[in-house]
């Protein structure tokens, strides 16, 4: 009989990942290059993946799970699995529940038992704080990333064990195509209604029934995603991102970028500055 592979690790494939462990967690912020394929595997613990940045097809026994920024993947431990990573590669923020966590996660241990695939964008905005506490380096990190992570499971469990909502009409999803190709623009729910050919009351309890949020949180987590990728990348002040994002003044942007990111956006830009590219 042939010997069976022994488990990879979830960072198998990164040139460029950051590792840290945190109370009964392991918490890995990877970069996975453009087309990269990875052959049916398995890992020792469970993953808890949250995509970052780019795009993945991750193979499972049951299908195959198209992978967005925004993405929450989970498997259980041992889950045979195979990856294909977009044209532009992919960073993904990984959660392992080790050993030690066996007791704290045990009212919920169901949950880790089968795969999970969905879109969150407050799952997005957990990740990226978590991901910012990772490189701050102060001491009190540990307690804000595993704060941060049992927030971030507690969510992920909450939206898998609600009923699911009925089949989403399409009309939903054109709305929701809406706010990403215009979310700075100052859009009211009456427009985005009108457009979707519903009345404004049953967009927003529909839109929140299968999305988890209101439209004006939805929008306000892509304007701040946005934003910090113009503070990652581009020259602009903050003053200009922040008004280019849809906040009336500096102040109100630093605020919400606080509450998001868990720093200023000065902070941000200069932590990115310092980072090496993948």
């Amino acid at each position: 009989m042939a010997r069976q592979a022994q488990p990879l690790p979830v960072t198998t494939g990164s040139p460029l990942h950051v590792t840290v462990d945190v109370g009964a967690f392991r918490v890995h912020d990877a970069r996975f290059p453009g087309g990269l394929e990875l052959a049916p595997h398995e890992h020792e613990y469970v993953s808890y993946g949250v995509v970052l940045e780019g795009s993945l097809d991750v193979r499972l026994a049951g299908g195959t799970h198209a992978c967005g920024e925004g993405t929450v993947e989970s498997k259980p431990a041992g889950e045979r699995h195979g990856n294909r990573f977009g044209r532009h590669g992919a960073r993904v923020l990984v959660i392992e529940p080790t050993a030690t966590s066996k007791e704290m996660l045990r009212p919920v241990a169901g949950h880790f038992d089968v795969p999970h695939c969905f879109g969150d964008v407050c799952a997005l905005s957990l990740a990226r704080r978590i991901a910012s506490e990772l490189r701050s380096g102060d001491s009190a990190a540990p307690l804000a990333i595993e704060g941060l992570v049992l927030e971030l499971l507690a969510s992920g469990i909450r939206q898998t064990s609600r009923p699911p909502p009925r089949a989403r009409p399409p009309w939903l999803d054109r709305a929701r195509d809406m706010l990403h190709e215009r979310f700075r623009e100052p859009l009211r729910t009456h427009t985005i209604a009108a457009a979707a050919g519903v009345h404004p009351a049953y967009l927003a309890r529909l839109f929140r029934a299968h999305f988890g949020h209101t439209m004006g949180s939805y929008v306000r987590e892509l304007r701040l995603a946005w934003a910090a990728d113009q503070l990652a990348h581009s020259q602009r002040s903050v003053a200009a991102v922040a008004f280019e994002a849809g906040f009336s003044d500096q102040s109100s942007f630093t605020h919400a970028f606080r509450a998001w990111a868990g720093t200023t956006p000065g902070a941000f830009r200069s932590r990115s500055a310092s980072e090496p590219d993948a």
